[in-house]
């Protein structure tokens, strides 16, 4: 066994799978975070319409958007799991055997 590959694979797979169940909230806390700031930023670019979104995003423009997310996220809990599985089978190499082998 190996501890590190332990640990992060626990880690890709817990964070891939928060952020798997609760991508649509994230997509939407980004894109009022980004509509609210980036008009400070750049002030010029929405001289327009005040009230309109910065962003633009449609409703079905945005299922996709959460969909590709969560495709994300559910590569990186694949690859969290790969990663966690070695973490199991591998075996811990000995300081000394590794040092023989190294000496020929």
């Amino acid at each position: 066994m190996k501890l590190l590959e332990l640990v992060l694979g626990v880690v890709l797979l817990l964070g891939s799978t928060y952020g798997y169940l609760n991508s649509s909230n994230l997509i939407v806390q980004i894109q009022n975070y980004l509509t609210a700031f980036i008009p400070q930023l750049f002030p010029r670019v929405t001289e327009g319409d005040p009230g309109s979104n910065f962003i633009g995003i449609n409703h079905p423009a945005m299922e996709k958007l959460i969909k590709v997310t969560q495709y994300g996220f559910i590569t990186l809990a694949v690859s969290g799991l790969a990663i966690l599985s070695y973490g199991v089978v591998a075996k811990k190499q000995n300081s000394s055997t590794a040092t023989e082998k190294f000496r020929n």
